[in-house]
């Protein structure tokens, strides 16, 4: 029961994303983990934010990385670090989020024009995989959606902060090959500009 509480309490601002309901910061996380040293904190616009240097070794990496996530489609279980070695675009969402949509739809654009085996995007969500499957075929989406919980959420708000469960913002982040990670992007970007962030965050 108190792992459902809270579940509940990480996944709230997701459900409400769409509805326009207003709810009160989370507070489940206290604070968030302290910036690197060197990293731009700048959110929104869409801009990316400048990548830790140096990356992580895998046994250094946030546990949230490595928690369990189903993807909608094949109903497998996988984690971000079977990306290894690609640069991974992450952003969560809900069905039915309008605002979600047009970034949604550049993701569409650059994933035809970037080469899959350098590069991946995972979309992640508190949706059941079959609602998730059945909005990704009927939009024409093909790269992976995937069903994420508690211990996901509760880690990518402790590594972000509250506003990576602000959906009509539109928070994004990106992995790097060497597993750096990017401070969070708000903000609904074209592909050329999503592609060009993605080179950089893949040293290319």
């Amino acid at each position: 029961m108190k792992r459902i509480g809270v579940l509940l309490l990480i996944l709230a601002p997701l459900l409400a994303a769409c509805s326009g309901e207003t709810l009160p910061t989370p507070t489940l996380i206290p604070e968030a983990v302290p910036t690197p040293a060197g990293t731009d904190t700048e959110i929104g616009g869409g801009a990316l934010a400048a990548v830790v240097q140096g990356g992580a070794l895998p046994d250094e990496r946030p546990a949230w990385q490595s928690a369990a996530l189903t993807d909608a489609r094949s109903g497998q279980t996988f984690n971000l670090l079977a990306f290894g070695g690609k640069t991974i675009y992450v952003q969560p969402f809900a069905v039915g989020c309008a605002a979600c949509l047009p970034q949604l739809d550049a993701i569409n654009q650059a994933y035809s024009r970037v080469d899959p085996a350098n590069y991946a995007f995972v979309v992640v969500s508190a949706d059941a995989p079959e609602a998730l499957a059945a909005f990704a075929s009927e939009r024409g989406y093909a790269w992976t959606f995937a069903t994420a919980g508690v211990d996901f959420f509760a880690g990518i708000t402790v590594t972000f902060g509250a506003g990576i469960t602000a959906l009509e913002t539109v928070p994004r982040f990106l992995i790097s090959p060497t597993g750096a990670i990017s401070t969070l992007s708000t903000g609904s970007i074209t592909a050329d500009d999503l592609i060009a962030q993605l080179a950089a965050a893949s040293g290319a």
